[in-house]
């Protein structure tokens, strides 16, 4: 990542800043130049940080880290499932470059993923050794002064804890321009309690009101349907039925005397009432 050279990042950031600088983008060639400076610095820093910084694993992971006989297992290499893809990674990364090395006119990279139909015809310039002095110069400059900080303890070391300036300054990049902080406590904490209430009172007041009206409409169909249709209308009627039924069969049962003579006279008056309706009718 640094661009030294003949690693790969060397190639791809010699390429990019000669073009820059080649196509009439100076300002884009000096950004370009800065960065390959920090971008040495906290890969130092990075590796010092991981491979040479004091261990932060804890106190009972340390001693087993330097005791082999130690009853807990310490920090221990990873297994080839992870280190066999990083093998691989950093074969390439020290060797990959160099098909697209221009310095010996060896450009494999462009003539396999260039596009070329329907594109634009793409001008490269020419490489230029100087200009790829330069970056590296820059790239061993900022690995310098990283290894100056960090290893050797030279600089501006604990600068933060001494000046209140840096102090800020620190804090202000430590909070992320306290970009969250806009966000959560401003932006989102001035909107979300409205909101909130809003649809709180929304819930309380149309929501829950449209359930209980349709509740309490279901409720007086339920009995206007129990009191009026059923126990009034369907009930009374079977009922109204077995009453009458009933009452015709105790008026019938007073005629059911089982008495032959009874019955003899019935019939008698029966047929002299359907004599005198014909003798009317003549």
């Amino acid at each position: 990542l640094a661009g030294i050279f003949p690693l790969a990042g060397f190639w791809s950031k010699d390429e990019i800043l000669v073009t820059a600088g080649k196509s009439g983008y100076t300002f884009f060639m000096v950004v370009g130049l800065a960065g390959a400076f920090m971008t040495a610095a906290y890969m130092t820093r990075c590796i010092y940080l991981t491979f040479f910084g004091e261990y932060r694993g804890g106190a009972d992971h340390a001693h087993a880290a330097h005791d082999d006989h130690g009853a807990h297992a310490g920090p221990h290499e990873s297994p080839p499932a992870i280190t066999v893809p990083l093998w691989i990674l950093s074969f390439f990364a020290l060797t990959v470059g160099l098909l697209n090395a221009e310095a010996f006119h060896i450009e494999k990279f462009k003539q396999w993923v260039e596009p070329t139909v329907a594109f634009p015809q793409l001008v490269h310039p020419a490489f230029s050794w100087p200009a790829a002095g330069i970056s590296v110069a820059i790239a061993l400059f900022g690995i310098g002064a990283a290894y100056a900080f960090y290893w050797e303890r030279k600089g501006l070391v604990d600068f933060t804890s001494r000046n209140a300036l840096a102090r800020a300054g620190k804090t202000f990049l430590v909070n992320k321009y306290y970009l969250d902080h806009l966000y959560t406590d401003l932006i989102v904490g001035s909107i979300k309690g409205p909101i909130a209430n809003a649809s709180y009172w929304v819930n309380q007041n149309v929501i829950d009101a449209v359930l209980n009206g349709v509740g309490r409409g279901s409720l007086s169909v339920a009995r206007f349907t129990y009191d009026i249709l059923d126990q009034r209308g369907v009930d009374g009627v079977v009922n109204g039925l077995a009453v009458g039924t009933g009452e015709a069969g105790g008026a019938a049962r007073t005629v059911e005397t089982g008495r032959l003579q009874w019955y003899a006279l019935i019939m008698f008056c029966g047929v002299a009432l359907f004599s005198v309706v014909l003798w009317i009718a003549h």
